[in-house]
């Protein structure tokens, strides 16, 4: 069936016209002659396909929609449902502020058996092997998260567009703070093609490190993960540019996925752990947890309470060593004439319960072109009426598996110095921490740390600091750009930090104004890309304006202020004390993924693409690197109410 007589219901009346399904695109053109008017919907754009009765008007919400889907119906209409950005600029400034828009489309066939056919073709373009392998999706919920509307969220949102994808769920909802850690330690995960979590980031936290505390990780580790945005920060879900509920219920319904690195965190006195967002200390640390106090404020309460703790500004005595990477090593996307490289695509539903092999599998590369799409609604006065996708994409063709086809040795050589010997770890470790742990770059570097027995290239920072930061995204909250160089796939971490002496009106604009970003290594705000970081607080701070505590038991130091490059001494041949270190003081906390943790010497290393995440349709991994390379171009909305494809008899709420 290449192309069919079909015709489309607009704000004018049924139009007659052909259609045409690829797996790039529909494409419906106006049969009158010498009409302009065309409709090219790209695949990125498409949800939901259903049999649906004549439609005289959209659909009034996505919701009513879902109420009217009958799976069984026998009809000659068909109703296609679609997603776009209503804003196509890429600067930081403008990409968070405005919802995605809905439409429907409605269609006629000649019959009963075509009109079936166009919708099993279209259904395939949503996600490879739609029928034969279901989207069957674990989603755990946690009702208190944020403003405790995680419940109106998943009714509101999830519930309906998984309805109209044909996209079957097990919901359960968390009953205590390790409900979900346990439960993906425990139970069966053998019937699921993604897991998803209706909360912040703290409850994806706890399913990651939950799936890799088990024996049997590798098995499931491929199983992507994905989160509904219903906590405060929702650091993750504005990285993949989902961070509203709805763009992110049909980005895992449509099931794209792409590899993540993850920071696994080697602690002196409790036991290790995963974390994909970031790892805090300081004033990031101290606003994130504090004000849970202010709660109810949502989001507003991290720019409020970070404000008031920036008045107060703390430092904290310590120091931190790290390795940073050699500017050619960085795994950069290929820019050639200005347009960005596409990857394959990735979905959850092929061979999504596929065992590993090999422990190498997990360090993967992914290679490939990106072109350089149109984006939005666009109707030129003309009257051409054209809908494509964004050009953020990360597409990925559908014929090969994700989990067979990750596989790349390169990586693991990359970011490990050679296999050592064991050292000893907590019983209760997650079971892939003690599988990669002799890879671990920092894996026979005594805490504390003896400065003369680091290895080469390390390089270590005296206190006091007012804040450090270790982050594999760039963004931690809707408005806060942590670093606008940070990208989920670099086999990096971005190590950010402030001293002690930084100007509170130096570090005012990063803090209010980061969407803007190019702060980094500039006022005070120190930046590098690191493979490993250690972190060694402590317990002692004091406010900024004071005088720091001055401790007997505080590190030696060379220089209080400046970074030093250290020796080229070799390392001892003794393993990692991973005994309980007693630290000085008790002062600060840590922030692991949003969640409080007490004060404690760190190893915090990179462990590339360890698992995999649902994207939206447009994701690209160093979007923030590209997206000065390539000018956008926004729709034309002056020309909607002057075609006969109008808008009018397509908007759907999502509400």
């Amino acid at each position: 069936m290449d192309s069919e007589y079909v015709k489309l219901y607009t704000a004018s009346g049924w139009l007659n016209g052909i259609m045409k399904v690829t797996p790039e695109s529909i494409c419906w053109r106006d049969c009158t002659v010498n009409s302009p008017n065309i409709l090219e919907i790209g695949s990125k754009s498409i949800f939901a396909a259903i049999l649906s009765k004549e439609q005289k008007n959209a659909f009034k919400s996505v919701k009513e929609a879902a109420a009217h889907y009958e799976p069984n119906m026998k009809s000659i209409y068909f109703t296609i449902f679609t997603v776009s950005k209503v804003d196509s600029n890429l600067d930081f400034s403008a990409r968070n502020k405005k919802r995605p828009s809905c439409d429907s489309w409605t269609f006629q066939a000649s019959s009963e058996h075509e009109a079936n056919a166009f919708v099993q073709k279209i259904h395939e373009i949503i996600r490879p092997n739609y029928k034969s392998k279901p989207h069957n999706i674990l989603v755990l919920l946690n009702p208190n998260s944020g403003k405790k509307k995680s419940n109106d969220v998943f009714n509101t949102f999830c519930k309906p567009i998984f309805k109209l994808s044909d996209v079957n769920y097990s919901l359960y909802e968390t009953t205590s703070p390790e409900f979900a850690k346990k439960f993906m330690e425990t139970e069966d995960l053998s019937k699921y093609t993604t897991f998803v979590s209706v909360s912040g980031d703290g409850l994806l936290n706890q399913m990651i490190n939950g799936l890799l505390s088990r024996k049997d990780w590798e098995k499931y580790r491929k199983i992507p993960f994905g989160v509904v945005p219903s906590g405060t920060g929702n650091g993750l879900a504005w990285t993949f540019g989902y961070g509203w509920p709805e763009l992110a219920s049909i980005s895992i319904a449509k099931g794209m996925i792409a590899p993540m690195d993850m920071m696994a965190i080697t602690r002196a006195n409790s036991d290790p752990l995963f974390c994909f967002l970031s790892v805090t200390w300081g004033y990031v640390a101290d606003t994130d947890i504090e004000s849970e106090k202010l709660r109810m404020l949502g989001s507003l309460r991290l720019e409020a309470y970070g404000i008031l703790r920036l008045l107060r500004l703390r430092k904290y005595e310590g120091r931190i060593h790290y390795l940073p990477v050699e500017e050619q090593s960085l795994d950069k996307p290929k820019i050639a004439n200005n347009e960005v490289s596409e990857h394959k695509t990735l979905y959850a539903t092929e061979n999504a319960n596929a065992s590993t092999n090999s422990l190498i599998d997990q360090y993967v590369k992914t290679q490939g072109q990106h072109d350089a799409l149109s984006h939005g609604l666009t109707l030129p006065l003309g009257g051409q009426f054209t809908h494509k996708p964004s050009p953020l994409g990360m597409v990925r063709s559908p014929t090969d598996s994700a989990y067979n086809s990750l596989t790349n040795d390169s990586d693991i050589n990359n970011t490990i110095n050679g296999k050592k010997e064991n050292e000893p770890v907590p019983t209760s470790a997650p079971a892939a921490y003690n599988a990669i742990k002799d890879y671990l770059v920092a894996n026979q570097i005594k805490i504390p740390v003896e400065i003369s027995k680091l290895p080469k290239d390390w390089v270590t920072v005296e206190g006091p600091f007012t804040s450090v930061t270790a982050v594999k995204v760039p963004w931690l909250t809707k408005t806060f750009l942590v670093s606008d160089k940070a990208s989920i796939v670099d086999g990096c971490i971005d190590l950010i930090w402030c001293g002690g002496n930084v100007s509170q009106l130096k570090l005012l604009p990063y803090i209010t104004d980061s969407v803007k970003g190019g702060f980094m290594n500039k006022n005070g705000i120190n930046y590098s890309k690191v493979k490993a970081i250690i972190l060694e607080p402590t317990g002692h701070r004091s406010l900024s304006k004071k005088k720091s505590e001055k401790k007997k038991n505080k590190h030696p130091s060379t220089n209080s202020t400046s970074t030093t490059s250290i020796s080229n001494s070799k390392l001892s041949n003794s393993s990692s004390n991973l005994e309980p270190v007693k630290i000085p003081g008790n002062k600060g906390i840590l922030s692991f993924d949003g969640e409080v943790a007490p004060i404690d010497y760190l190893k915090i290393e990179c462990i590339p693409k360890l698992i995999n995440v649902i994207t939206n349709p447009w994701f690209h991994p160093f979007e923030n690197e590209t997206k000065s390379k390539k000018a956008i171009v926004s729709g034309h909305k002056s020309g909607y109410n002057n075609s006969p494809i109008s808008r009018s008899a397509s908007v759907v709420s999502f509400y």
